[in-house]
């Protein structure tokens, strides 16, 4: 095919390129999803269920090795071996299926199956190799949309061969028939890529195949299309570091790629597999609706991703390089708080009415549809900001690997985790809801140590939501607490509005972005040292009101003060919670001498004490959160439900994270989003 006349002087991916790219990733993705409605047959089957679709992971994650010595001049030949791999790999787990009680031979086949799955590192690559970094995010959104489309034909393509296994009175034949419609994707596409595909030298002559020396001339802006992309200007001023610096940035950035991308696909699988239990079970869907359900979220999903590549590519064209960064920031920031909104859309009450349920299934649907788009679209800004961060001292290459690794890691943990939550508790919306609380936690704080931002209003009202949710549910019977008349449900209650409520944002007063929460508004470090102690001063005597109430409620009991002869978490709670307690008392009383000496004298003393507060803080929230889990002895239900110690763990989880990152290390979020860039030649200014 000639494909001289197409340009990439520009950054834009020939277009045969961008078709077989989607193809591909399509294909990959459409592969694993396949099986995902079918695990509803296996709902009984833990095990069964969770690795028939995380089997093909393992084979993924394993053929790494092998498709990333595929570089990026050598696309075609990925492409062929992917196709190839997917006919066979369909082939065998049609036979396999024959054998219905031959699980070892199901995942051997889908094991073999998802050797094709490294091929989506090779579909990247294609893609951000022969862009520039003006219109990256634009490429890393359809690359997501292509993935959003594989998750729109997989379990469509289940549904209906359930459809036509039923129709033929043959239920059995429903992954014969997969097989067999996947093998045949697999080699239309094979014969497609012999015959239209060009060759590489092809590709790279039509996009000018410019080089580190030539790619200043084409566009400032450029990211050279070659393997020594580490060659390229970056903001990092590479040759300021040492070799030492420079192999800590490659750690630490592939660390980002791996771990982001891994909570991010761990967030979207585990709510792929329960929603399609959750739909066809718990709201009695069957199997077949929830399969064509989750095709219609992938599709969702594909053209938000469009639309939103598109704004960000028009956007670029008369954008600086920072201000494209920055809106990376903004965007990856402000999404995660729409995921969030969409996550705890999903929680419902676990034993409903029937009116109750349909009420609940509109807002899982709709809670669903934003935490799912949402969380597709922070991939785009979060790979690019992972990228410009890389820039010099690590090559694209090994970024875009490092990410596949994540990705696949996730394929195989995901399905055991939703899995195992719906056996431990109950196949309902907010066990899964749970779940993504704490995928959302692990999100968040990798993508707060990427873009080295944080919003402390967001802190706090994490902080003062996870207060009021403690307080709600101790008194709610149903919630699994103990009722307002026991003096034992005060003392979560307390504890919470000491560390979290009252705590964490009097440590924050002091930082530019936290003036909602200060009870004198001045601007002078007396003002802020004001509210500080007034914040401090609620949190002491909560504390201590807190600490009375669970000593009244073992004496009432009997029990031990010293948690002798209870539980070993009860016991370690116990243990830990008495010296926190002591530290709290000492720091609040180096907190009052130190602000008498200053105001007296106006010398500083008690040097240690902010860093020492950080820590109490800290150890706050890991007794807290360990009382999360205890056993509430005066509880009907025993305690909170799983789904709702899930709720809190994650909050929890989040904010130690927030507070655990070094205060210098991270930037105050602004209010505004980066001002767009004027072109002032255009403007007719000199």
């Amino acid at each position: 095919m000639d494909v001289s006349r197409e340009s990439s002087r520009n950054g834009e991916v020939p277009r045969v390129l961008l078709v077989f790219t989607c193809w591909v990733c399509t294909g990959i993705m459409a592969n694993f999803t396949v099986v995902v409605p079918l695990t509803v047959y296996y709902a009984g089957k833990f095990f069964s269920s969770a690795a028939v679709v995380s089997s093909y992971a393992l084979g993924a994650l394993i053929s790494l090795t092998f498709w990333s010595q595929y570089h990026s001049r050598a696309i075609r030949p990925a492409y062929l071996t992917h196709a190839t791999v997917m006919v066979i790999g369909n082939v065998l787990f049609g036979i396999a299926s024959t054998f219905s009680r031959a699980w070892t031979l199901h995942y051997l086949a889908r094991f073999i199956v998802g050797l094709e799955g490294g091929c989506m590192y090779n579909a990247n690559l294609a893609l951000v190799s022969f862009s520039f970094k003006t219109n990256r995010v634009k490429y890393l959104s359809y690359y997501q949309s292509f993935v959003g489309l594989g998750l729109v034909l997989g379990p469509g393509v289940s549904a209906t061969s359930l459809v036509i296994a039923n129709a033929m009175g043959r239920p059995g034949l429903r992954t014969v028939i997969i097989g067999a419609l996947m093998s045949a994707w697999g080699l239309v596409l094979l014969i497609t890529l012999l015959v239209a595909m060009p060759y590489d030298e092809d590709l790279r002559a039509a996009a000018g195949s410019p080089t580190s020396s030539t790619a200043d001339s084409h566009d400032s802006k450029a990211s050279p299309l070659s393997e020594e992309a580490e060659d390229d200007d970056d903001e990092d001023d590479a040759g300021a570091l040492s070799p030492s610096q420079r192999a800590t940035r490659r750690r630490t950035f592939w660390f980002y790629s791996c771990a982001g991308n891994f909570w991010r696909i761990f967030q979207r699988l585990a709510w792929e597999v329960g929603a399609v239990l959750i739909l066809a079970r718990y709201f009695h869907w069957g199997a077949i609706a929830a399969g064509y359900s989750l095709s219609s979220f992938g599709f969702a999903q594909t053209i938000a991703q469009y639309l939103y590549g598109n704004i960000r590519a028009r956007n670029a064209t008369t954008s600086s390089l920072e201000t494209i960064k920055e809106t990376s920031v903004c965007d990856l920031k402000a999404l995660e708080l729409v995921e969030l909104a969409g996550i705890l859309a999903m929680f419902s009450k676990t034993a409903a009415t029937h009116d109750w349920l349909v009420a609940f299934n509109v807002t899982f649907i709709l809670g669903s549809l934003v935490f799912y788009v949402a969380s597709c679209l922070t991939s785009a800004p979060f790979n690019d900001l992972v990228l410009w961060g890389a820039g010099s001292s690590m090559r694209y290459e090994d970024v875009l690997l490092a990410s596949q690794y994540g990705i696949f890691l996730a394929f195989f943990f995901a399905p055991f985790a939703a899995r195992g939550a719906i056996l431990l508790d109950t196949t309902s919306p907010s066990t899964i809801a749970g779940v993504l609380v704490i995928g959302w936690a692990g999100q968040t704080l990798v993508n707060t140590a990427l873009s080295k931002r944080i919003d402390s209003r967001l802190v706090a009202a994490l902080a003062l939501g996870l207060s009021g949710l403690v307080a709600w549910s101790m008194f709610d019977h149903a919630a699994g607490g103990t009722g307002w008349p026991n003096v034992f449900s005060y003392h979560p209650i307390f504890m919470a509005w000491s560390f979290y409520g009252c705590m964490t944002p009097g440590q924050l007063v002091y930082r530019d972005d936290a003036t909602i929460f200060r009870f004198f508004q001045g601007k002078a470090k007396s003002d802020l040292r004001k509210s500080h102690a007034a914040w401090m001063a609620l949190a002491t005597l909560f504390a201590f009101v807190g600490y009375w109430c669970i000593f009244a409620a073992h004496e009432q009991s009997g029990e031990s003060q010293l948690g002798m002869g209870e539980s070993w978490s009860r016991a370690l709670h116990v243990a830990l919670g008495y010296p926190v307690l002591l530290w709290f008392a000492v720091q609040t009383t180096s907190g009052v001498f130190k602000e008498r000496n200053l105001a007296a004298s106006g010398v500083k003393t008690f040097p240690w004490h902010g860093l020492s507060g950080k820590y109490l803080l800290l150890a706050g929230y890991v007794v807290a959160s360990l009382g999360f889990w205890l056993r509430m002895n005066y509880s009907k239900q025993g305690g909170w439900s799983l789904p709702y110690k899930f709720l809190l763990t994650g909050i929890a989880l989040a904010l130690f994270g927030f507070r655990a990152f070094p205060d210098s290390s991270l930037k105050a979020s602004s209010d505004e989003r980066p001002p767009p860039d004027v072109d002032h030649a255009a403007a007719g200014v000199l």
